[in-house]
């Protein structure tokens, strides 16, 4: 019996509180109906734009890597979206930093004679890791 009244206690307490605190609407804006606080905001276009480009590199850098290893002009390529992603990671806030990874060149460049060329990490002689100081 006090099972049961307990029971029906809680159920009215909770009947009672959903009547004095109602949930979240639409109206109050779109965040409130994703359930983020008024502090909180939607991602940037900018983060979303750093993901989308972020992705896309990671495809093509590690695309075959262990099988093949890619023309000079796709790794010069690859650099110079690296670089792009490098500096729209510097523009994102430090909030929106911390949802990220930044952008890592998978490569190491190489004055070879004069030329510049470019070894996986895992491949490099231990003779070239000296000359990086690695």
């Amino acid at each position: 019996m006090k099972k049961l009244s307990l029971f029906f206690v809680l159920i009215l307490l909770l009947l009672v509180g959903l009547q004095y605190y109602p949930f979240k609407t639409t109206s109050q804006g779109h965040e409130a109906s994703l359930g983020l606080t008024p502090d909180q905001t939607l991602p940037s276009t900018l983060l979303e734009e750093y993901t989308q480009k972020y992705l896309r590199f990671q495809t093509k850098a590690n695309q075959n890597r262990l099988f093949t290893q890619p023309s000079q002009d796709f790794l010069i390529r690859l650099d110079e979206e690296a670089k792009e992603l490098q500096s729209l990671y510097e523009k994102l806030s430090l909030e929106e930093r911390r949802e990220v990874k930044k952008v890592v060149f998978p490569y190491a460049k190489i004055n070879s004679g004069g030329q510049l060329v470019y070894k996986k990490w895992e491949d490099l002689t231990e003779e070239e890791r000296n000359s990086m100081n690695c």
